[in-house]
């Protein structure tokens, strides 16, 4: 079964990861939606790539070192300028109020390098919750501790497993540690 999934949203038309680019990814008939998460200094979990803000908007800084406040002041152009005016940061809160009604499921990545005590498993797993997303949502990460931290949480969950290096025998690798997934370079 082959599944149409919208990389960080409707990405190669419009900003990545914004509201905008995942409305239009529905609107487009797609299967699921991929995007990125970390979590800001005030501590909410925004919807964005990159560990730094100044490839995909104007300003510059660390997510992490940045407040809400101070993100959502920063227009996600993601090189298309101003043509689809401003596109701010969007929480995965945001999303959720979006998509819960929608028939399309989410695959998460969590981003690796938060910081030590920010809990990002849990508070993702807590707005999973929340919103009654859990059959419509895949965790997945590079970072396979914090697939592991997600397992803890909510073992029915679905996970997957990022790698970018070749790893012998991946299936035998994800089954051993209970996650349903694999997603390959």
């Amino acid at each position: 079964m082959m599944k149409n999934i919208a990389h960080r949203g409707f990405s190669a038309a419009y900003p990545e990861n914004t509201m905008l680019a995942f409305r239009k990814a529905v609107e487009a008939g797609c299967d699921g939606i991929e995007m990125d998460i970390r979590v800001c200094k005030s501590g909410e979990l925004v919807v964005i790539h990159d560990s730094d803000v100044s490839r995909v908007t104007q300003g510059i800084g660390k997510v992490g070192d940045m407040t809400l406040d101070q993100l959502k002041k920063l227009n996600v152009k993601a090189g298309f300028g101003d043509i689809y005016g401003f596109n701010e940061i969007p929480t995965l809160e945001e999303y959720f109020d979006y998509i819960q009604t929608k028939d399309v499921f989410t695959n998460i990545e969590i981003k690796r390098g938060s910081k030590p005590g920010q809990e990002i498993e849990k508070k993702l797993i807590e707005l999973i919750n929340k919103y009654n997303l859990m059959q419509k949502v895949i965790i997945s990460s590079f970072d396979h501790y914090s697939i592991m931290r997600c397992k803890e949480i909510a073992p029915s969950i679905k996970c997957g497993l990022l790698m970018s290096d070749g790893i012998l025998h991946p299936g035998k690798y994800a089954k051993h540690y209970g996650v349903e997934c694999i997603h390959p370079n």
